[in-house]
């Protein structure tokens, strides 16, 4: 149903996000698709909560095979989702989506959820965790679609410290790896590599040792903006000692080069640039950070240069 709008950032409830359940990668697709669509926030109006019917476009689901869909609908009626409390003394089932129905022919899905679930779905004040949809929805792995949930989780931080192995297995539905380098090998590489090369983060993994047996993981994480910004100050930072390791003349002749091909300043303003060590470093400088893209988008560049030299009153921030 291409009539649908999709937000492109999802928001999962730590109830949810920490709770077991067993989604294939298509019913975990539906069931983001279905978060996506809910209306959600903080200390929300129980008088809100009534039955709801969504309607999941088989487009965004990135599965052509259509008995695997019918399949999948079929079972998505059955999934639990198990919840437990802080002390462990009590739990709870909860069947999300008790009515499933396909069809082809009008491109959808549609899933009916009860009033009594609605709130572990729109509640957004015991935390959450926010990501990209289209990222999520490439994934996969099941193990890669479940840590990258876990993993946005912490991004703002840029780590999730020292979490146990038994823990993370519970997390991740791979209670049944019980041989460390099994599941280093089949659960956590397989799920590094893909959410690393298809969303919008980038992880590594300590591996923690207390005696002999690994028991704890420390992730660290990163957005790729983030890390693309961190690069391009090292780029300009070896830029610029390179510069400081010309002569005058070799270092003149490159300024002089960039002021005839990417600029378009007066005889009067480059004078100026060329003559004054201050305004000349500075130049050099921005320039580099242009180039490398920690300016962002210019499309003026003799203009945005201008202000930063101080030719124009016009002020600029900058990063």
């Amino acid at each position: 149903m291409d009539s649908t709008i999709l937000k492109t950032k999802n928001k999962e409830p730590l109830i949810l996000l920490l709770a077991k359940n067993e989604f294939t990668v298509l019913e975990r697709r539906i069931y983001w698709l279905i978060l996506n669509q809910i209306e959600q926030g903080f200390n929300i109006d129980q008088n809100l909560f009534q039955n709801k019917v969504f309607q999941i476009p088989l487009s965004a689901l990135k599965e052509t095979n259509v008995k695997r869909l019918k399949e999948t609908a079929e079972k998505l009626m059955s999934r639990k989702v198990k919840y437990e409390s802080d002390d462990d003394e009590k739990f709870d089932h909860i069947i999300p989506f008790p009515e499933v129905r396909y069809d082809g022919k009008k491109g959808y899905i549609e899933v009916y959820m009860y009033a009594r679930v609605v709130p572990y779905f729109m509640e957004l004040k015991r935390g959450y965790s926010e990501y990209e949809l289209y990222a999520a929805l490439s994934l996969v792995s099941e193990y890669a679609q479940r840590l990258y949930t876990l993993l946005s989780r912490w991004k703002d931080t840029g780590i999730w410290f020292n979490v146990s192995i038994e823990e993370f297995k519970v997390l991740m539905g791979a209670e049944g790896y019980n041989d460390f380098f099994n599941l280093k090998k089949r659960v956590i590489e397989i799920a590094q590599k893909e959410i690393n090369d298809k969303t919008d983060i980038l992880f590594e993994i300590e591996y923690i040792k207390t005696g002999r047996n690994f028991t704890h993981l420390t992730f660290r994480i990163v957005t790729k903006e983030k890390q693309r910004l961190i690069d391009a100050h090292d780029n300009v930072l070896q830029e610029m000692e390179s510069v400081s390791k010309l002569n005058i003349g070799q270092v003149m002749a490159q300024v002089n080069l960039l002021l005839v091909t990417q600029y378009n300043f007066s005889t009067n303003q480059q004078r100026k640039i060329i003559n004054d060590p201050k305004i000349l470093q500075l130049f050099i400088e921005e320039d580099s950070k242009i180039t490398h893209g920690i300016r962002g988008e210019i499309k003026n560049k003799t203009a945005y240069m201008a202000t930063i030299l101080g030719f124009s009153k016009k002020k600029v921030g900058l990063k």
